[in-house]
């Protein structure tokens, strides 16, 4: 596995690369987080539920439909043919708009209001079951594309409506999901999401005042407030520390009983790659 190690003609960070071992792909997975400076891959089997390998890359530049070719092209341990692929975008331009607000053709336009315009995007819509109100957001029309005609009938979605769907049921006010350059944070109170929302941060004082801020919006004491986090972050850290300092009541996630991990990647904690099995039990 290569940690942390700079790939500087890709412009990317192997955070995380643990290969799949077996070469059968027989009921193999494939989960594809398209984030905005990150792309993740887990492979991994169902009945029972089995991570077969990891690999977690950070991008000093937006994810492009080049990045990716470089990427693919590169790495070419990456398993190519998977009996299924998911493709999970996790992308900051998105919101979520109650239906009583929401009418048809609008979608482009908000988030042109929220982000500001930029043609070189396709805009998607998808309803959220519960809570009456939908997600919409945009992704790199060039990705998309390329994305779709690689990974024919796969199915596209957005990491939130999944997440959300979980999250709720979780014992945690504010789950947190760290990424490179930005935070990913959803707020629940009493099982209900008040708000969802990726902020970005450089330190641990701007990763403490996202937190802060969002409890305090909502009428909320940081003491009163259970913390869930996962993705990159360090347990004792001065980024953890400074949360803690604020949080008593935080945690880190975990993977839970249901999954079994390879050799190699038990050594590393779980709430590194949680949110991604999070997603794939969503989603298969």
């Amino acid at each position: 596995m290569t940690l942390f190690c700079l790939l500087n003609t890709l412009k990317l960070k192997a955070a995380f690369y643990i290969p799949v071992t077996n070469s059968q792909t027989e009921g193999l997975c494939q989960l594809i987080e398209v984030a905005d400076h990150a792309v993740s891959f887990i492979w991994y089997r169902k009945d029972p539920w089995e991570l077969a390998g990891l690999a977690v890359y950070h991008l000093n530049e937006p994810l492009s439909a080049s990045a990716w070719e470089k990427l693919v092209r590169v790495e070419t341990e990456l398993p190519s043919n998977p009996a299924r692929t998911q493709i999970i975008y996790n992308v900051k331009e998105s919101t979520l708009v109650p239906d009583e607000f929401y009418q048809d053709g609008q979608a482009s336009d908000i988030l042109t209001l929220l982000f500001g315009p930029n043609i070189a995007c396709t805009t998607h819509t998808i309803s959220l079951s519960g809570i009456d109100a939908r997600l919409i957001y945009r992704t790199p029309k060039a990705l998309d594309n390329a994305l779709r005609l690689i990974y024919p009938g796969s199915l596209f979605t957005h990491a939130s409506i999944q997440e959300v769907s979980v999250w709720k049921d979780f014992p945690a006010d504010l789950q947190v999901v760290f990424y490179p350059q930005s935070i990913k944070l959803a707020l629940f109170i009493h099982g209900k999401l008040q708000v969802i929302r990726y902020l970005p941060y450089q330190t641990a004082t701007d990763a403490a005042y996202h937190l802060l801020h969002t409890a305090r919006q909502h009428g909320k004491d940081a003491a009163d407030i259970r913390v869930r986090l996962s993705g990159m972050i360090e347990k004792q850290s001065p980024l953890f520390n400074e949360l803690y300092s604020y949080f008593p009541n935080i945690l880190f996630d975990d993977i839970g009983p249901l999954w079994t991990l390879p050799e190699g990647m038990s050594a590393y904690p779980e709430h590194y790659f949680s949110h991604l099995t999070t997603l794939a039990t969503c989603v298969s």
